[in-house]
């Protein structure tokens, strides 16, 4: 990776990364030059990454084929060996790469931190026989293969690892709000010993993925499906009965809710009525502590900025059809401002994509607000009788 002076963001921040797409563990710089950008403040330039090309998905799909059968044949103990030697270089630069996680895409320090320190174990599991899953159908765990990863939205990064130590070789079209995390994270494994063509990442939008599906269509590649891709995953429904501790409930809740780039659904929290009403209390008083605000420059932060300007366009607009849809919004103003802000806000809210959180009442099951994407941090209260009624609709909308 090299780097480049990023102005006054320098001492704030860190220099841009300047990037390229990997095939067969070489970088390739030529291309059309994309940006990624600080969603906290996009004036800071995180990284510059080119387009891949079309000769360069041809090439990385060749580089993923070339190095099949050689890493198909590399014994488990000289996996579990290079799995071993990235489990140790993470722990070495975890502080660097969770900072770079959190600056490229907004999310929280603590969350950054905690999912990349889960990485070695979840890579494990498949060395001890789990499965994953390369298609809603197919588990390919028996059945090693070229891969492509179309990656949107989100940074697949356990099924990554579960693919290359089950024996597969992979093409990462990388998600384009992350391209410096992402180099950073396949260096590491190149570094721990992965070797070279087991892991391409071509960087780039629809032309790429058009080629990649060509590929896909020639039986050149297969196609690997995350199950953490943002724009599909929901979040598990919490329900809390009669009996429930609700300070610690209404924890649980807003520690979802910072989440909340995972799933880009409303929370589906289910209340039992004698405690609905307490529960709301409790929830609109502890919301009004959460810090909300710039994670990179305090670690502290609960609830960072949405990751791009589509999301906030989306989420802003979600507030307009909940309403229409039925829904009740007891909290959630919009779009902060320095005008418009908690008073513990951190950093510049006119600077990057932050938004109020917003908690909606009165939910029902088959509504838009419990079936569609609202893209931001966003909790959505269901009010039933008893036991029963919020078991069945726990699996309703699961």
């Amino acid at each position: 990776m090299r780097f480049k002076d990023n102005g006054k963001f320098n001492a704030v921040y860190g220099k841009t990364h300047v990037g390229a797409n990997l095939i067969q563990g070489i970088p390739a710089y030529q291309g059309e030059l994309f940006f990624s950008r600080n969603p906290a403040n996009p004036a800071d330039l995180v990284a510059v990454f080119p387009e891949a090309s079309a000769a360069d998905v041809v090439a990385a799909s060749l580089a993923a084929h070339t190095a099949l059968e050689s890493w198909q044949n590399t014994s488990l103990s000289d996996r579990e060996q290079i799995q071993a030697n990235f489990a140790l270089l993470l722990e070495t630069q975890l502080e660097t790469l969770a900072s770079l996680l959190t600056r490229e895409t907004g999310k929280v320090w603590a969350l950054s931190k905690s999912q990349l320190l889960a990485l070695p174990a979840l890579a494990g599991q498949n060395l001890a026989g789990q499965d994953f899953v390369n298609s809603p159908e197919e588990p390919v765990t028996h059945l090693p293969g070229a891969l492509a990863l179309l990656s949107e939205g989100a940074l697949p990064l356990p099924e990554i690892l579960l693919a290359l130590f089950s024996g597969h070789t992979l093409v990462w079209k990388v998600w384009d709000q992350a391209p410096a995390f992402a180099y950073a994270f396949a260096s590491l494994l190149m570094q721990a010993g992965l070797p070279p063509g087991v892991l391409n990442l071509l960087n780039g939008g629809d032309i790429v993925e058009t080629q990649l599906r060509s590929q896909i269509e020639l039986g050149q590649l297969r196609l690997m499906s995350a199950s953490n891709q943002g724009s599909t995953s929901r979040a598990k429904p919490q329900i809390v009965l009669a009996d429930a501790d609700l300070e610690r409930a209404v924890t649980v809740a807003l520690n979802a809710l910072a989440c909340f780039e995972q799933h880009n659904f409303a929370l589906p929290v289910i209340l039992q009525a004698p405690i609905a009403e307490d529960f709301k209390r409790r929830l609109l008083r502890q919301l009004q502590k959460v810090k909300i605000g710039d994670p990179h420059l305090d670690h502290k932060v609960q609830l960072g900025p949405l990751s791009h300007p589509r999301a906030l366009n989306l989420f802003l607009a979600h507030l307009n059809w909940g309403k229409s849809d039925g829904g009740h919004l007891l909290a959630g103003k919009g779009r902060l401002s320095r005008e418009s802000k908690p008073e513990n806000f951190v950093g510049d809210p006119d600077a990057g994509y932050y938004v109020w959180p917003a908690i909606w009442d009165q939910l029902k099951p088959g509504m838009k607000l419990a079936t569609n994407p609202v893209w931001g941090p966003s909790l959505g209260l269901f009010t039933v009788a008893d036991h029963s009624a919020a078991a069945a609709l726990g699996l309703a909308l699961e």
